[in-house]
């Protein structure tokens, strides 16, 4: 007599029965196990380690994940708006803040940079002299973030930023004399939107607008840092390029090697500069800034 015939049972549920298998293992699995493939049904197993190990498509920077929310912009927000209320609480308003000690501490100036201050470099790009430049700062990072941040990755997009902002400070050491403001940086992030452009060969129009529209508003308002403009504009086109226009095989290679040397080039010219000016002491971080001149040892 002939035993009768008996399907395989399912390998994730051992009590059923089944004619259905995975196209990719060959084990039985019954049908709440399988998924639709590109051919045929993968159970979850084999579907779970596809998307493991396939490869993900990334962008002209390599960012693997365009549609990441925006961390580092509005991060950087509130510490710029945190830092302007702090100036304005201990200048007692916001007419005059210079009488913040934070303010008369970390703002960009030449001869304070000499003096040895060196933090000056980073801190200005952090602090505003009025609510307005507050403002329209805030507004164009929250503008330009929401397309770079997802673009260049968080990482990358904090380096554009604060490099920029760095840039933009050398700058004003090198050929002018004192400025405060996230402008340098915001301009960086331009001239990475410029590079970008220009990577994707689309119409530059729309950036000339902007530019003209920045530079009617600083002859308007006057007392605007073009040196400080310059230098940020510069150096965030230069780390955007050194981003984009890098072998796609050795990409993480080349964009560590482009940063590095654009961060110690921008410390070379620092410390050029700093052996140029005439030696200076400076009061101690925290007292109201005074600076005189001194011999060189």
């Amino acid at each position: 007599m002939t035993p009768p015939h008996t399907l395989p049972r399912c390998t994730r549920h051992q009590d059923e029965e089944t004619g259905l298998s995975c196209t990719r293992c060959g084990k039985p699995y019954c049908y709440r196990c399988l998924s639709d493939a590109p051919v045929g049904k993968q159970c979850v197993d084999c579907v779970a380690e596809g998307k493991r190990t396939q490869r993900r498509g990334t962008n002209l920077v390599g960012n693997e994940d365009e549609q990441i929310r925006p961390i580092v912009t509005p991060v950087l927000i509130v510490l710029n708006v945190a830092l302007f209320v702090l100036t304005a609480v201990q200048a007692g308003g916001v007419n005059d803040l210079r009488e913040s000690w934070v303010y008369d501490n970390g703002s960009m100036w030449q001869v304070a940079v000499a003096g040895d201050q060196w933090w000056r470099l980073l801190t200005s790009e952090f602090l505003h002299v009025a609510p307005w430049h507050l403002a329209v700062n805030m507004f164009s990072l929250w503008m330009l973030g929401q397309e770079l941040e997802p673009l260049f990755g968080r990482i990358r997009f904090a380096v554009l930023y604060l490099l920029s902002g760095i840039g933009a400070s050398v700058a004003i050491f090198l050929f002018s004399d004192s400025a405060v403001g996230a402008s340098g940086a915001i301009f960086g992030l331009l001239g990475a939107v410029v590079i970008v452009f220009i990577r994707r060969r689309q119409s530059l129009q729309p950036l000339a607008m902007v530019f003209g529209l920045n530079v009617v508003f600083g002859l308007f308002i006057g007392n605007v840092s073009w040196v400080g403009h310059g230098g940020g504009l510069v150096t965030g086109a230069l780390i955007a390029a050194g981003l984009i226009y890098v072998p796609v095989a050795t990409r993480k290679l080349w964009q560590t090697i482009n940063v590095v040397a654009i961060t110690l080039a921008l410390a070379g010219l620092a410390i050029f500069q700093y052996y140029e000016l005439p030696r200076f002491e400076c009061s101690p971080p925290g007292e109201r800034t005074t600076c005189v001149l001194a011999e060189r040892n």
